[in-house]
């Protein structure tokens, strides 16, 4: 009976880390913006998707299963406090779906393990021993180096981060440079539902550190809401607006960078 509620447990936690690949992988809007509003897109948005995959295939691998566990635990402690810190338990409007997904991984994970307890021992001592440090130091020694890019630093790849017909466009602008920066390129206000979104389109800016979007009510911003971190330099890209904001005050979307509080553009919502 322990054995079928551990597979029971097992195929829905790999499941649920499995289906969502596919948002990451091939950078669907909705990831997009959740990694952006974490400032590691898009690399954090891979490295998760990699590490989900991992994961996913090791909860379903017998021999496997309490590493698989042990690995979605910490993702999804992870998960849960980006969207308790950051992110909020409803993101773009999908009240609170991926939160409730993450709650659910790690319940199963954590049933997984008290169920399968007495083979955590013979699990995990191989890992431990001198033929375990040889192949998984090196790992942690890559993932270390990783982890360590600048969280500050804009990226200069190209993004085009394409949205479908659901999506409406309500306002639209022209971006003018700023006293510190040159950018260039049109500003749309979309929606989607009850959500509503910044896309940034045949958008090009001078690199700078900290760039970030601002939401806000003047074109030097005082009063603002802060977007996320700048997806790229140029491309198309698209930022959830988080809450319903009122567009007869909140007049303008800015590039600013915050670490020397310097606008480097702006374009008036009209």
């Amino acid at each position: 009976m322990k054995n079928i509620i551990s597979w029971i447990l097992q195929i829905a936690a790999s499941l649920i880390l499995l289906q969502t690949l596919y948002f990451k992988f091939t950078a669907q809007p909705e990831s997009v913006i959740l990694f952006t509003k974490l400032g590691i897109e898009p690399w954090g948005r891979i490295g998760t998707g990699i590490i989900e995959l991992i994961t996913g295939i090791l909860l379903l691998v017998p021999r496997t299963k309490i590493i698989g566990a042990f690995m979605g635990i910490g993702v999804m402690f992870g998960a849960i406090l980006s969207h308790l810190m950051v992110i909020g338990i409803q993101s773009q409007g999908d009240g609170g779906q991926l939160f409730m997904l993450a709650i659910t991984v790690l319940v199963c994970c954590l049933l997984i393990v008290l169920i399968n307890k007495a083979d955590i021992k013979p699990t995990l001592n191989p890992l431990f021993n001198k033929v375990g440090i040889k192949v998984f130091a090196p790992l942690l020694i890559v993932c270390f180096v990783t982890s360590c890019k600048k969280k500050n630093a804009t990226p200069t790849t190209t993004i085009n981060t394409q949205v479908d017909t659901s999506y409406v466009q309500v306002k639209s602008g022209s971006l003018s440079n700023g006293p510190y920066g040159t950018v260039s390129g049109e500003v749309v206000i979309l929606k989607k539902m009850n959500a509503y979104y910044v896309q940034l389109k045949n958008f090009k800016t001078s690199n700078g550190p900290a760039l970030h979007v601002y939401l806000a009510k003047e074109s030097t911003p005082v009063n603002y809401l802060d977007l996320g971190a700048l997806q790229s330099t140029n491309g198309i890209q698209l930022y959830d607006i988080s809450g319903m904001p009122d567009f007869t005050s909140y007049k303008f979307i800015c590039i600013h960078c915050i670490q020397y509080n310097h606008l480097f553009g702006y374009s008036s919502l009209n």
